[in-house]
């Protein structure tokens, strides 16, 4: 059994005794020994003391070289002794461990029918909405199956799982039931801790001794569904191979539940570290840097390697201060934000830690397949290519820039990609002329650009400027003809800030940020015009709804907020309207502004087609598409009949909904599988992240199937008009008259000649 305790009960005692010992009898000196709140070594003879009170467990940090399954005791009346026998263990240096994150491991039978591809829910028999759950027992044992023979740079293979939370999908007993008889059975050691979903027990099965928590008006937990008799006590420490390796439940720290409990006991498990030990924190969220300032004053001796965590289905990755942070995508179903199952390892070589993403596909390939730790190969030409060539990192939902450029006394046609390397964390623009491919210059920031750039012409005898923005919060401001850097400037905290929505540019101010913090900054300077810092708390839902200016409103949308949309004065950035408390889906797609001045499209999370006044924010028409996450910014097609409003689903059905009324004209699935598993919630199927793109060869569509369909806006007619071998989840931009530019998730970007 991976984790066992030794007694179970209820606490009140005033003083913890016991002994650690090695199996071969002897004592063992200078081991930390923990109630939850204080810490301390053991003694000559391998004793230790500790008084009542903490987390309700009595647990042993397992020092380096020694490994056991019994490291816990849950405290019992009338118990006052707690030995601890630790088995010695080869841990050879350097080593590799697997961190995955929120395998939301379910039980229930799938539903007869679903209405969406996407969504978690469907239909039993008799018509009642019922759970499906996303991961069986089943999944996270194929899981760590494939994670114990994966092969690792040392060549001993994977030393064992951290597993960062959302281990159950609604924390009930049979849940944990499921998980436990998982690590039981499997061949790699898994460490565990708490997520949010895991502390849920409550809502679908209430009992008793239930004590909800709400703080903030933030999703209720109670501690006492966690399965800490089952699988240990919700934070923890262990050694291995010369790494301190310590876990919260964040969760209940978010709540206030116990929050300076569980400060107390890291500064505690900290600061009694030798100086210079290599530290790693796992945790499902990811801490905000106020939190890593309070362990440096707590703890300065010690070496802070970083952080892994979950929570948010995504993947992103930050250094700050010279410490990694990693924030990791699911690992058995594709993530929020259109990556697909993911896990990273790490490996630790004495000096320093690599980390490397690594996708679950066949072949495995890396996220980042383009980066620093890749072999750089030159891209495979296809049908069409006009030219090609890799970006120094991968690509993603960053749509390409196509602008003219002033070039002597004419114009140049410049592409303008955006890339990020999520294993040696860093993103940027590379600029190419568009005839040729040739690089211009290029630039880069500190992480991932997921957002794409921003360009704007300049006047007389200005080439413009250039903004992009990393997933960070990192602004540049770049010459487009030099890729000079104008102006720096960070938004927010780094280590919590989610930028998935594009810059956007309007007159002198660029708009910048998320739902934490959002900016207008002049565009000569960088300097701040106005902020935002109560548009929404951070939720786990990342924000894609990029914003338009129309009717002289700024348009926000924010996922999983109330208000969850915003129309804004764009110079004072105050309230012209906002959706208020109406429960209304939140914007999922990018903002498209109507030519008649006042109105905009957008898809809201649940699939809900839009169309609506930027002036009042009311609502003029809605429309249902087939996939609750729709990321694709609509397009605006305009025919001689009516105009038309092309409207890609994210389970790749393209409609042609009328721009007066909302009705469906007609409506074309593209038969397409995904390459890889990249919808939320999702294991196979049809995946779109892009909206459609409208040029003068009709509408264009790339999809996660590495196609790219030509569609007729009149009849919905539909063919293939090139493969990629990668994922198309960038939009396409046109380019010249036949041309598109197209970015695949590997890291290509090419010039694509599309055929009549």
């Amino acid at each position: 059994m991976r984790h066992r305790p030794q007694e179970e009960g209820p606490g009140g005692l005033t003083a913890l005794t016991g002994r650690v010992h090695a199996s071969t009898g002897e004592p063992l000196p200078g081991v930390l020994v923990s109630n939850g709140r204080a810490v301390r070594r053991t003694d000559a003879g391998g004793g230790f003391e500790l008084a009542a009170g903490g987390s309700g467990y009595v647990f042993v940090t397992r020092p380096a070289g020694f490994t056991t399954a019994a490291w816990f005791h849950r405290v019992a009346d009338g118990r006052t002794r707690y030995d601890f026998t630790l088995q010695p263990v080869e841990q050879p240096v350097p080593f590799a461990f697997v961190q995955v994150t929120d395998l939301h491991l379910g039980v229930d039978e799938e539903p007869a029918y679903r209405e969406f591809p996407d969504s978690p829910f469907g239909l039993d028999a008799a018509g009642n909405r019922v759970y499906r759950p996303v991961s069986t027992a089943g999944d996270v044992a194929a899981l760590l199956e494939e994670i114990s023979s994966l092969p690792t740079p040392d060549g001993r293979g994977v030393a064992f799982v951290a597993a960062t939370g959302d281990l159950t999908d609604r924390g009930v007993p049979s849940e944990y039931g499921a998980l436990r008889e998982v690590l039981e059975a499997s061949p790699v050691p898994v460490e565990v801790l708490p997520g949010n979903h895991d502390h849920y027990g409550h809502r679908y099965e209430p009992r008793p001794d239930d004590r909800p928590v709400d703080s903030f008006g933030m999703s209720t937990g109670t501690t006492t569904r966690y399965d800490e008799a089952g699988v240990g006590p919700r934070w923890w420490s262990m050694e291995y191979g010369g790494v301190h390796f310590a876990a919260i439940d964040w969760f209940s720290h978010r709540l206030g539940e116990d929050r300076a409990l569980q400060e107390e006991w890291l500064h505690a498990d900290l600061a009694a570290q030798p100086e210079g030990t290599p530290v790693v924190l796992l945790v499902h969220d990811q801490m905000k840097r106020d939190f890593f300032a309070r362990l440096r004053r707590a703890a300065p001796h010690v070496r802070l390697l970083g952080s892994f965590s979950g929570h948010w289905h995504t993947c992103r990755t930050v250094t700050d201060g010279g410490q990694i942070h990693a924030n990791t995508g699911n690992a058995t179903f594709g993530s929020c934000d259109f990556t697909p199952p993911q896990y990273r390892l790490c490996t630790w070589d004495g000096a320093d830690l690599e980390v490397r993403t690594l996708t679950r596909s066949s072949p495995m390939i890396s996220l980042p397949e383009a980066g620093t730790r890749a072999t750089m190969r030159p891209p495979t030409r296809v049908p069409g290519d006009v030219w090609s060539i890799r970006l120094p990192g991968a690509a993603h939902m960053a749509r390409p820039v196509v602008a003219a450029l002033p070039a002597g006394e004419g114009v140049r046609d410049t592409v303008f990609a955006a890339w990020g390397n999520e294993d040696d964390p860093e993103g940027g623009v590379l600029t190419l002329d568009a005839a040729t491919g040739e690089e211009m210059w290029r630039a880069s920031v500190a992480s991932t650009v997921r957002a794409g750039t921003a360009y704007a012409p300049g006047g007389e005898g200005s080439s413009g400027v250039v903004v992009l923005t990393s997933v960070s919060g990192e602004v540049l401001a770049l010459d487009p003809s030099s890729g000079e850097r104008l102006w720096h400037h960070q938004v927010g905290d780094p280590l919590h800030m989610w930028v998935y929505q594009e810059p956007l540019i309007h007159e002198d101010l660029v708009f910048v940020g998320d739902v934490v913090v959002f900016q207008a900054l002049d565009l000569a300077t960088g300097e701040v015009v106005w902020e935002r810092a109560d548009l929404g708390k951070p939720e786990n839902y990342i924000p894609v709804a990029h914003p338009v200016i129309q009717a002289d409103t700024l348009l926000l949308g924010f996922m999983d907020q109330s208000p969850n949309t915003w129309g804004l004065d764009p110079r004072t950035g105050k309230t012209r309207w906002s959706s208020g408390d109406e429960p209304l889906l939140a914007p999922m797609a990018a903002f498209l502004a109507d030519p008649d001045g006042e109105h905009a499209y957008t898809i809201r999370f649940g699939g809900l087609a839009e169309k609506l006044s930027a002036l009042s924010g009311a609502r003029r028409w809605e429309a249902q598409v087939d996939a609750v996450f729709t990321a694709g910014r609509p397009a605006l097609t305009t025919p001689p009949d009516a105009t038309g409003v092309i409207a890609t689903s994210g389970a790749g059905t393209v409609y042609r909904l009328d721009a007066a009324t909302g009705r469906t004209t007609w409506r074309t699935e593209l038969a397409d599988e995904a390459l890889l598993a990249m919808g939320p919630y999702r294991k196979s199927g049809s995946v779109v992240v892009s909206g459609p793109t409208i040029t003068g060869r009709g509408i264009l569509q790339g999809t996660c199937g590495g196609r790219i369909y030509r569609i007729d806006p009149a009849s919905g007619e539909a063919a293939v008009v090139a493969r990629l071998e990668a994922p198309v989840a960038a939009p396409l931009a046109p380019v010249g008259e036949n041309d598109v530019v197209a970015v695949t998730t590997d890291g290509v970007v090419r010039r694509l000649r599309v055929a009549p």
